[in-house]
């Protein structure tokens, strides 16, 4: 059997249960159906339509398809629809009820989320564009914004990653293009029992651009975390002068992570394993310890907390310019190097890691002479300050000695040093 909606700008609204096992045709205008149903055909919306669902249960089996260039928007008084079949359309619009997508794959051009539940335990792909402005993601499904597709997280409404249920796998969003988060927050859920929590992962760009803010939110019973990856290969950038942006989640980046104004709060942890973290024109702060066991850490500005270092290269001013990196709390550094760039003796000409606790240096402390300076005979530089240091370097490389008093490092220019 066929059913064709036509007329075009209308709206054609039913609010009895409508159950189709052979073909559904939106060719003009508005389909709305309110009342449920179960289904196993043939649902083909054509450009410029809706297919709409306003109440009740709706429910699609594998072997029914929603298909074609038009949008299905999930709206109304709470509709909880389940789509198992093929799903492949132009537009998909949640702002209220929940929306499960439980097949394998299902795609949509663009995908509006304002309220409501975005559900599943199926992958959902945006070909196009992702605005969330409110409303939730849960269920223990995947979220994929492909790539060249966008994600823009806007508006002061909160986000949630929550699937109110202690024993749930909880939803990942991965992001492989551009996304953009401005106002409100991200809530992020852990998992139940050893089930991994929310997880947002970063393999495209990924830009917050004021004091939003990503938090862990209490469901689960916190043996499955929520994270964000920053993967090998993404940038994840933190602007905003005089915002801060705080992340209660556990960041582990093997990418860039750019910190281009105001500050980025870690309170959940950072781990880095390789890639780099630069600050340049901003700062980071946690209520912890930054632990850095590959990778970079390099600019100038404030990092309030402690850093552990086990493998990183800490270049202060960043590479081939003078500048000095603060590290509030204790420095410990079991391997890894500090890499100094010396172009002057004059302040600002020379990198300098001021320590505001306790310098435990170790090992490797590198100097290299940048922008053509050549020291005279005993020259010295201060490049590591502390409040208090215990432990030496166990290498010194480059053309310069060290030496150490109780509260610093200094490289000192001998004889040789242009030899």
């Amino acid at each position: 059997a066929v059913f064709n909606k036509s007329g075009a700008g209308t709206t054609t609204s039913s609010s009895v249960a409508f159950h189709n096992a052979g073909t559904l045709n939106v060719d003009e205008g508005r389909l709305e159906l309110n009342g449920g149903g179960s289904s196993s055909g043939v649902f083909a919306i054509d450009a410029g339509t809706v297919l709409g669902f306003g109440e009740g249960p709706s429910s699609f089996d594998a072997a029914s398809s929603v298909t074609g260039a038009g949008t299905v928007e999930v709206f109304g008084g709470n509709p909880v629809i389940f789509f198992g079949g093929a799903f492949s359309v132009a537009g998909t619009s949640i702002s209220s009820g929940v929306a499960n997508f439980n097949q394998a794959a299902a795609t949509t051009g663009t995908l509006t989320l304002s309220g409501g539940v975005l559900s599943g335990s199926g992958e959902l792909t945006v070909a196009t564009s992702f605005l969330w402005t409110g409303g939730r993601m849960g269920g223990n499904g995947t979220t994929t914004i492909a790539l060249g597709a966008s994600l823009v997280l806007s508006g002061p409404g909160t986000k949630e990653f929550i699937t109110p249920d202690t024993a749930y796998t909880e939803r990942t969003l991965i992001n492989n293009g551009t996304a953009q988060m401005s106002g409100g927050q991200l809530n992020m859920a852990n998992g139940g029992g050893a089930n991994p929590g929310a997880r947002l992962i970063n393999n495209g760009v990924f830009t917050v651009s004021d004091g939003a803010d990503i938090v862990y939110t209490g469901f689960g019973n916190g043996l499955g975390p929520a994270a964000i990856v920053n993967s090998v290969g993404a940038v994840f950038n933190k602007s905003g002068a005089g915002t801060t942006t705080s992340s209660s989640v556990a960041f582990s980046n093997a990418g860039t992570v750019n910190v281009n104004g105001g500050t980025l709060d870690l309170n959940g942890g950072f781990t880095q394993t390789a890639g780099s973290i630069e600050l340049a024109g901003g700062a980071l702060s946690t209520n912890g310890t930054l632990d850095f066991t590959g990778g970079a850490l390099s600019g100038s500005g404030t990092i309030t907390g402690n850093v552990n270092n086990s493998g990183a290269a800490v270049e202060p001013g960043g590479r081939g310019a003078a500048g000095t990196l603060t590290i509030t709390g204790n420095y410990t550094q079991s391997g890894g190097a500090i890499m100094v760039e010396i172009g002057g003796t004059g302040a600002g000409q020379f990198d300098v890691l001021s320590v505001g606790g306790t310098a435990s240096p170790g090992g490797t402390l590198n100097g290299t002479l940048i922008n053509g300076f050549t020291p005279e005979s005993g020259a010295f530089f201060t490049v590591l300050t502390a409040n208090s240091r215990s432990g030496t370097f166990a290498a010194v490389t480059g053309l310069l000695a060290a030496q150490y008093d109780a509260t610093s490092v200094m490289l000192v220019a001998s004889a040789t040093t242009m030899v």
